[in-house]
């Protein structure tokens, strides 16, 4: 939508604070420490180490056996975020006098494209959305089993025991870090309290003071979603119910008549469903018949916690354009049809994971 007069009216008021409040804020510690890959061309080719081979004790004149170590190759092309804004020249002229009309275009047009990356760097999905990069969510469970903590369809609380296990499992990287929405850190305040005290352990890292386990910062990041079930799947991104269709093992839906957003179903035996809808059980664990389908009732108002080793060599990192490194902002000229200069603010780049052990989550967690 364009620049409206309404909207320039507001920033163009004499008894106007210079600047604008910013109302819409998002906490996300984790960008600011993620380092960043310059890459050139559009894609970044790495190899993820698969398996070392193996040494072997051995007897006098025996023959000596071999084998290589493996790797698999992997690509993370940089994808496009590009947000755009006309600001009509009448409006850019007679009501800057306080605001400059283009300027604070720009800078919130900046803001959203910077909004974006961070929200696809933790949600980004590359099967669902072909123009995005996978983001932590993705990267997680694309990862073996054995990188992920998962609890019950119940979900279960944040317990020390649980981080420990996610602290075993990241086996790269001297300063790997949690990263976890508002939420389960309040959650984590608690548990840190109920040990006597009111203070948790922090660690300072780049001159930022962090809450912290074991040494490790917890990273605040309300991207971290809290809609998903304990396998990690968003009770938003469900398909709804629908009647006489054939579903398999592993469907997941949420239910239509009736919607839910702390429950989906999943199927845990495959069939039809039957022409109405049914009366669903919606306790976490109990079972619904619908037709030859049966589900299984998971608790949706679950979350992940996340522990990483950002690093640019073996962990996680960003990636940008070695030509065009940051957001950049271009003058397109002015439009055609109307009276106005249109700006674009675009960003060329993507996240990615180098080493598999540099990545471990829980999910399920309720609290």
């Amino acid at each position: 939508m364009a620049l409206l007069k309404t909207e320039a009216e507001k920033l163009s008021l004499p008894m106007l604070q210079r600047g604008v409040i910013d109302n819409v804020i998002t906490s996300d510690e984790l960008f600011a420490v993620v380092p960043f890959q310059p890459i050139a061309g559009k894609s970044l080719i790495y190899n993820r180490e698969n398996d070392l081979g193996s040494a072997e004790f051995y007897d006098v004149n025996e023959t000596l056996g071999e084998d290589a170590a493996t790797f698999t190759e992997l690509t993370q092309q940089l994808r496009r975020i590009i947000g755009q804004v006309d600001v009509d020249d009448f409006l850019q002229g007679t009501m800057s006098v306080e605001n400059d009309q283009t300027a604070i275009q720009i800078s919130k047009k900046s803001k959203v494209v910077g909004r974006t990356f961070a929200d696809a760097m933790v949600n980004g999905n590359s099967v669902t959305n072909s123009k995005q990069f996978d983001g932590l969510r993705k990267l997680l469970a694309d990862l073996p089993a054995s990188q992920r903590v998962t609890a019950t369809a119940q979900g279960a609380a944040l317990s020390y025991d649980a981080l420990d296990e996610l602290i075993d499992l990241v086996k790269i990287g001297p300063n790997a870090a949690f990263v976890m929405n508002s939420r389960t850190i309040r959650s984590y305040v608690k548990l840190q309290r109920a040990l006597g005290g009111t203070t948790p352990e922090t660690v300072s890292v780049g001159g930022q003071v962090f809450n912290a386990y074991r040494g490790r910062p917890i990273l605040k990041n309300d991207w971290v979603p809290t809609d998903e079930d304990s396998e990690g799947t968003r009770n938003s991104e469900t398909a709804d119910w629908a009647a006489t269709t054939a579903y398999a093992l592993g469907d997941k839906v949420v239910a239509v008549t009736s919607p839910n957003t702390s429950v989906l179903f999943k199927c845990t035996t495959a069939g039809t469903s039957d022409g109405t809808e049914p009366t669903w059980d919606t306790t976490p664990g109990a079972t619904t018949s619908d037709g030859t389908v049966e589900w299984t009732a998971y608790a949706s108002n679950l979350c992940s916690i996340f522990h990483l080793y950002p690093d640019e060599d073996e962990g996680f990192t960003g990636l940008v354009s070695r030509d065009n490194a940051g957001i950049e902002v271009i003058d397109v000229g002015p439009v055609e049809d109307k009276d106005s200069h249109r700006y674009r603010v675009r960003w060329y780049t993507a996240v990615v994971l180098k080493a598999a052990l540099a990545l471990a989550g829980a999910r399920g967690i309720n609290n």
